[in-house]
Order: C-alpha cells, then sequence, then structure tokens
C-alpha cells in the first residue's frame, strides 16, 4: 500500500499496520501498529537487503497462520 492510500486510510479512521526496517518513515508516522524487526547489518554488501525481505516475510507468514487458525 502506497503512502496515498494509508494517509485516506488514516482520514477514514481505519486502523493501519506496517513492517518496516524504518520505524521513522513516514509510512510508520501513520501507523497505529508499528512492526520493525531488527536483523541487523547485512553479510555480503550490494544485495537488496535480504534478511529484511525474508525477515518481513516470515512476520506475514505467522500472522497469516494465525488468521487462518485462531
Amino acid at each position: 500500500m502506497g503512502v496515498g492510500a494509508m494517509r485516506h486510510a488514516w482520514s477514514l479512521g481505519a486502523p493501519i499496520a506496517v513492517i518496516t526496517q524504518q520505524p521513522t518513515s513516514e509510512a510508520a508516522q501513520l501507523a497505529d501498529i508499528i512492526i520493525a524487526p531488527q536483523t541487523g547489518p547485512e553479510a555480503v554488501a550490494g544485495l537488496a537487503n535480504p534478511k529484511a525481505q525474508l525477515a518481513q516475510r516470515q512476520i506475514v507468514n505467522m500472522l497469516t497462520t494465525g488468521l487462518r487458525h485462531p
């Protein structure tokens, strides 16, 4: 979801949650819930932050699994 869509949802009073590596980002400032995994530095420089991507996928998987099996 883009920041514009988040602003619109926020203006309607919808709760907003974000998963981000940047807890001070504009998206995080609009959010009611911020999930900011601390993955540490990458072992190989120049890659597109695979540790952060994996952490975000794992969080989404845990959330959706919890919704399917409360």
